[in-house]
């Protein structure tokens, strides 16, 4: 749709311009520069029209919708994927025990915030609210466990060296770098959370890409995780189905 307001011309319109969403998640219309208020979705560089949609946040209990992300495109991955590359140094430099009250600072963010993720799986998958508590309870006795015990778990340990009587062997755990996370849809929270917090405590960054069907899951844990700054550039989200997994 051509714009009203400029001489750009084409598929897309302005480069300014933002956008409705129909119901069904593809762009509906293209609105100029000059009429953007009320309106927080920018129109992807590079993707048309009908490249790009949005995943639904519904309640399979109720069929009620009660949200949306937009799909990542490629060059969202791409993007997450240089920024955890640089920052991986300085976050597996740290020694175990910094990572640990890092986690730590993660368990009370959980902790301050347990109704309100309690809602959003429930929300999620239909499940009963109690069956949300449920879910983050196994994380934090997890993250505890995790807590006391990584820093014995990942020190070095002597080995023997055989006949070798005038050497001394080790072995050292040693972190893979970015570890992905794709997590399913039937326990989002816990199956989402314990990897990120095992890869983070070994001294990885992490790249998040919750189920399609509990989208709201990774919106809203990425908005939690960017409130910790320690963690915020070792962890990145991206949203959408298989292809972008």
């Amino acid at each position: 749709q051509d714009c009203i307001h400029c001489d750009e011309k084409g598929e897309n319109g302005c480069v300014s311009a933002l956008v409705v969403w129909r119901r069904n998640g593809y762009f509906t219309q293209i609105l100029t520069h000059q009429n953007y208020n009320g309106f927080d979705h920018f129109f992807p560089e590079g993707i048309t029209m009908k490249e790009t949609k949005v995943l639904k946040f519904t309640n399979p209990a109720t069929g009620k919708s009660f949200g949306e992300v937009l799909i990542s495109t490629t060059g969202d991955i791409e993007t997450a994927y240089e920024e955890l590359r640089v920052s991986l140094p300085g976050w597996t430099d740290k020694p175990v025990g910094v990572r640990c009250d890092v986690l730590g600072k993660l368990q009370k963010t959980v902790v301050d915030n347990l109704d309100d993720l309690a809602v959003t799986i429930s929300n999620s998958t239909g499940k009963s609210r109690q069956d949300g508590l449920t879910e983050i309870f196994v994380f934090l006795h997890y993250l505890q466990d995790l807590i006391r015990n990584a820093p014995r778990w990942l020190r070095k340990k002597k080995v023997s060296t055989g006949l070798q009587f005038f050497k001394s062997g080790f072995t050292f755990q040693k972190p893979y770098g970015i570890v992905a996370v794709i997590s399913p849809w039937n326990y989002p929270f816990t199956l989402t959370m314990i990897p990120i917090a095992a890869a983070l405590a070994a001294g990885n960054t992490v790249i998040v890409k919750t189920s399609e069907y509990t989208p709201a899951i990774g919106a809203r844990l990425a908005e939690l995780l960017a409130t910790i700054p320690e963690l915020s550039d070792n962890i990145g989200f991206v949203h959408g189905d298989g292809r972008v997994g």
